[in-house]
């Protein structure tokens, strides 16, 4: 049909492949609004992340003695979302092969659409993962997040969600940039601590490598009123545990080393608290 009419400058006249996945700018820490909105995004994750279990992988069964692997994904207006769930299974001698993305194979597919809150479709799929691809990426960029997250909280159970930002490339020259992933691993029960841990991507002939990992929140902090963090100011995660609360929670007051800050319960707005005091004098 590309020869016909108004058709002509329709269709592919090369070979495609897949788009590059969307960078992100690291979030710096003192700017709030940028805290905000990755804190918001990882709200949505969980949420997405918790419906996909609920409603999506419960409709098709157990997945067994397979090893299951969740990437979750949310578009950039918050309205809809997809949970794409990689597998391996035991080899003839009932043991897991190593977890990366060369013994891996996709399993399923949950899409989903976010208030209302909704699972739409549940796809089996099936196949290897190819070789080189995105998603080849992330299976190995999460995979090397949670052996450190491992080491670090041995026993405790994570929620993995994966970003991709583009930093300065650190090199001779001083100049360019690098693509690095972000990977923030919530506890699942809210009993280990919260971590976020940067990685660089495996490369042609390199492996995935973790190249910093901080613990967010001490195990069972984000029950505590303060919650205390380390840092001088509140981050994605204390903004996407606040709002997990739910918008009928009152305000999460947050101690850091240089004061008090106030987050709100639904919205995750961050502001500083009145005084410098602690959580006596939250709203």
């Amino acid at each position: 049909m590309a020869q016909e009419g108004e058709f002509e400058e329709l269709g592919l006249g090369h070979a495609s492949s897949e788009p590059p996945p969307g960078l992100m700018r690291p979030v710096a820490p003192d700017d709030l609004g940028s805290v905000h909105e990755r804190g918001r995004l990882l709200h949505q994750l969980e949420k997405s992340l918790t419906m996909a279990y609920e409603d999506g992988l419960a409709s098709v069964g157990s997945a067994g003695t397979d090893a299951v692997l969740p990437l979750v994904d949310v578009d950039p207006g918050g309205r809809s979302a997809q949970v794409m769930f990689v597998r391996w299974r035991p080899l003839a001698d009932g043991q897991l092969p190593p977890l990366r993305a060369s013994t891996a194979e996709r399993w399923l597919l949950v899409s989903m659409l976010l208030t209302p809150d909704r699972v739409v479709d549940v796809e089996l799929l099936q196949g290897p993962v190819a070789e080189g691809s995105h998603l080849a990426t992330r299976v190995d960029t999460v995979v090397v997040a949670a052996e450190r997250a491992r080491q670090l909280a041995p026993g405790a159970l994570f929620h993995l969600f994966d970003l991709y930002e583009e930093v300065p490339a650190q090199g001779r020259k001083g100049s360019g940039t690098a693509v690095m992933g972000r990977v923030y691993a919530l506890s699942a029960d809210g009993d280990g601590p919260d971590l976020e841990l940067v990685v660089a991507p495996p490369k042609r002939r390199e492996p995935a490598a973790v190249t910093e990992a901080v613990v967010v929140h001490a195990p069972a902090m984000i029950f505590q009123d303060p919650m205390e963090i380390d840092t001088p100011t509140p981050g994605p995660i204390t903004v996407a545990r606040a709002m997990l609360r739910g918008l009928e929670a009152k305000p999460v007051t947050v101690q850091s080393p240089q004061g008090a800050w106030t987050v709100a319960s639904g919205t995750g707005l961050v502001q500083r608290a009145e005084t410098d005091e602690g959580a006596e004098h939250h709203p």
